[in-house]
């Protein structure tokens, strides 16, 4: 189990400490010129002059774009989306997603909660695609098992399709809730992935961040 859970734990964070180091090359330093000493003729008493006073403006460093936090609005610009970060989950960058995900810092059944941010082509419309999709996954993965299949509307009043679903991987069972979006020629789908048991808190958790999830019109 702990192997479960590191393998998870590393998957999230790949990709965010590996950077390229080089080497710089060392500068060859210059021939120095020789000095020959110049006789130094005699000078006046100097006259005292007054010393110009330079103003010294500080410069403003760059500002570093902060991580929204929890229970702030995260704005996927190259979605048209945005959402609301639940409290104890972090954003994250995973290898082969467009989007950020969202992950928990609370196990459940040995699973790491997360949600997934997937975007395609809408072809037809939304009712045939979840069709196509669902003989996909239980081709796919058989032990994909589909509970149920409903509908319903963000406060927005953007409509969605949920398809809830148990699954195994690795020994691991889990929950499985899918939601899709019709945006008009694409399909946004938001899966969310728990324990097989899921927490109370984790379930209404859930329903309030769909409900809150808003698209640009």
């Amino acid at each position: 189990m702990r192997n479960v859970k590191n393998l998870i734990l590393l998957v999230l964070v790949f990709g965010l400490v590996l950077s390229a180091c080089a080497p710089k090359p060392t500068p060859t330093p210059e021939p120095t010129a020789t000095l020959e000493p110049t006789p130094i003729p005699p000078t006046e008493t100097p006259v005292p002059t007054e010393v110009p006073t330079i103003e010294v403006q500080g410069t403003e460093e760059p500002v570093e774009e902060s991580q929204p936090q929890a229970g702030e609005r995260y704005h996927v610009s190259d979605g048209g989306f945005s959402y609301i970060i639940p409290e104890g989950w972090t954003l994250a960058d995973f290898p082969g997603l467009k989007y950020k995900i969202l992950a928990s810092d609370k196990l459940v059944d040995g699973v790491m909660p997360n949600l997934v941010f997937v975007d395609s082509p809408l072809v037809g419309n939304l009712a045939d695609s979840l069709d196509s999709l669902e003989a996909g996954l239980t081709q796919m993965q058989p032990n994909f098992k589909v509970l149920s299949i409903d509908q319903g509307q963000t406060k927005q009043g953007h409509e969605y399709y949920r398809l809830t679903a148990t699954n195994e991987t690795n020994g691991m069972k889990m929950t499985q809730v899918q939601y899709y979006f019709d945006l008009g020629g694409t399909m946004l789908v938001i899966t969310y992935s728990t324990g097989l048991q899921d927490t109370p808190e984790n379930e209404a958790m859930i329903e309030q961040f769909i409900q809150d999830v808003q698209f640009e019109e």
